[in-house]
């Protein structure tokens, strides 16, 4: 039984997008960040050649070292953060039962330590995105951050998404690596998408584990490449609350206000044959939770919750396991439910 998971933060552990939040500081922010993440979204799906899922973290960072933001920005926004429902409980117990609890996330260093920190995941088990406020400052003459406030002045009132590709791809990818920024994906390399699964292998070679004893817990257009190899290997692949680019990956979906539910599959020597039961009993369960099998019986009563979202992901049912899953992302998550 796999005694080994790997958490994305935003989302299944958190449920604030802290870089979402800290664009949030500069004017029009948020609305910078949305054009900036729908470009991300599309260019990733369309297999762009050297660029990830969640490389917006690397776009952004001109918008914010042009109007001052720094690791302090960050942190003050990240101390504001809640943390999911059960996921403190979820890690102690793993914990306690010797499981090795990681978090992998696309976050900004200083935010998923600040929440590592708050659920017990230490530093070291914690693979995220490094970035250097000041030295990417110092790279800023005058005149670029002139540019690049124009820049998002010109994004925020394009509706059209072919000119939106056009107008960023022609920025990101021609002017500002011809100016003394450079390439931004270099300046700033991103733990997303392939990079996740890179950290999901490390730790599956450095301990001695195979793919197939390995569980994934994520959420997003971030995970979709670890949430799969996880799935193909044969391991516990579970999507949290996951969006329409997670969820077809995965082989588990829970939809949840509180992140304990994915306990007994986690735990389980069965986990499918554990769905299957809750499965075939809902309507029962929905009367009376006393019907439900026991590990989910014992958390009903514990946490005196609704009824969480558990099956199996299968090809016709995704979407609609997305549109349920949506209803909790709003809930949990807010304003960010909406982002890739």
């Amino acid at each position: 039984m796999s005694k080994i998971v790997c958490f994305d933060l935003e989302g299944p552990l958190s449920p604030q997008d802290n870089a979402f939040e800290v664009m949030g500081l500069i004017d029009d922010g948020k609305k910078i960040f949305e054009k900036i993440s729908r470009f991300d979204d599309i260019i990733s799906l369309e297999g762009r050649e050297g660029y990830e899922p969640g490389d917006t973290l690397s776009l952004i960072a001109p918008f914010l070292v042009a109007e001052g933001i720094d690791e302090g920005d960050v942190c003050e926004i990240s101390d504001k953060a809640r943390v999911v429902d059960g996921s403190k409980e979820l890690v102690r117990s793993l914990k306690e039962g010797g499981w090795v609890v990681n978090i992998i996330s696309t976050s900004y260093r200083y935010h998923a330590h600040t929440i590592g920190e708050r659920i017990g995941v230490p530093p070291e088990d914690i693979w995220c995105t490094d970035i250097d406020f000041q030295g990417l400052q110092e790279s800023l003459s005058p005149g670029l951050k002139k540019r690049i406030r124009e820049m998002g002045e010109e994004i925020v009132n394009i509706e059209d998404e072919d000119k939106l590709v056009k107008k960023l791809d022609d920025f990101f990818f021609k002017e500002l690596p011809k100016t003394e920024y450079g390439d931004p994906l270099e300046r700033v390399k991103v733990v997303g998408g392939a990079k996740k699964l890179e950290a999901v292998k490390e730790i599956s070679e450095s301990l001695n584990t195979p793919l197939r004893d390995i569980s994934v817990v994520g959420d997003s257009i971030t995970d979709y490449k670890m949430l799969g190899e996880i799935s193909k290997a044969g391991g516990k692949s579970i999507v949290f609350n996951g969006n329409k680019y997670a969820v077809p990956h995965a082989r588990f979906a829970i939809g949840s206000e509180n992140i304990l539910f994915i306990e007994p599959i986690l735990r389980s020597n069965e986990p499918e044959e554990l769905v299957r039961k809750w499965i075939s009993n809902i309507n029962e369960i929905k009367k009376n939770p006393e019907k439900a099998p026991k590990p989910y019986k014992e958390l009903l009563v514990k946490l005196n919750t609704s009824l969480p979202d558990i099956r199996l992901v299968e090809e016709n049912i995704v979407d609609e396991i997305v549109s349920e899953h949506l209803g909790y992302r709003k809930v949990v998550r807010g304003e960010a439910a909406d982002l890739g």
